[in-house]
């Protein structure tokens, strides 16, 4: 596997040792992303994008349910 980290909005990225993971910014990960292989089957990536690219998914990060 081969795990990317996009963050959105920093306006600088340090590194203080070589991360694990490739660490990039939102704006370049359009570029990162076809030169990496693929892991999951097509099927499982359209199910992840179609419930990634709704706001509201992101909006419930660190909420909890009671």
């Amino acid at each position: 596997m081969h795990p990317v980290i996009a963050v959105v909005g920093a306006q600088k990225i340090t590194y203080r040792a070589t991360p694990a993971v490739a660490v990039t910014d939102a704006e370049q990960i359009g570029s990162i992303l076809p030169s990496r292989p693929e892991e999951l089957p097509p099927a499982r990536l359209e199910q992840i994008f179609r419930i990634a690219r709704h706001r509201y998914v992101w909006g419930q990060i660190g909420k909890r349910s009671t």
